[in-house]
């Protein structure tokens, strides 16, 4: 071969080869790039879908609140609607207490006349019991005024017909009895 082939052959070979050294770097560099932006992608694909699973969860729980708002508000309307049944029952209670209050001053008031009743009573009974003492000395006083073949013996309990034939002692009496002056004269005929 001819040195200037040769030369031509090498220059050209040198050439090509320069510049597919040039195209294999550029390739290299391209699929570096693509490799980074591959993996750009695939990250970006890994946050879109997180993105678009937590916008369905978001979405779920939307639709939750939707529906908690929803009954919520029933709720509050249905509680509006028994604002009245409750301020009817808040009057009745009032009045029932009232009822109650009006019940016990009236319990109070009876029990207090009870205990004056019952010391009433008491003085009451403390002066039949007196009476009953002087009754019962009066009788003794009588007894021994009056002769005693002429007392019969009482059981408790047994009545007695009165005999005519009994005398009484007027004069040694305490006890007052009014004479009329009309049976005194014997005007009762």
């Amino acid at each position: 071969m001819d040195v200037r082939l040769q030369n031509a052959y090498v220059e050209v070979l040198l050439g090509n080869f320069i510049e597919v050294v040039k195209q294999n770097l550029l390739f290299q560099a391209q699929i570096e790039v693509n490799k980074n932006s591959l993996q750009e992608a695939d990250n970006s694909v890994r946050r879109l879908k997180e993105i678009s699973d937590s916008n369905i969860e978001y979405q779920k729980q939307l639709v939750e609140k939707d529906n908690k708002i929803n009954q919520l508000s029933n709720e509050r309307n249905n509680f509006k609607g028994t604002s009245v049944n409750i301020e009817s029952i808040k009057e009745e209670k009032n009045r029932y207490q009232e009822a109650v209050n009006d019940y016990m001053r009236q319990l109070k008031a009876t029990q207090q006349e009870v205990l004056v009743v019952k010391s009433e009573s008491q003085s009451v009974l403390l002066q039949n019991n007196n009476r009953i003492e002087e009754l019962t000395k009066y009788i003794e006083k009588l007894e021994t005024i009056i002769p005693s073949n002429k007392l019969k013996k009482v059981r408790l309990g047994e009545t007695i017909q009165p005999e005519t034939s009994i005398e009484f002692v007027i004069e040694e009496s305490k006890l007052p009895i009014d004479i009329n002056d009309d049976i005194k004269s014997g005007g009762s005929f």
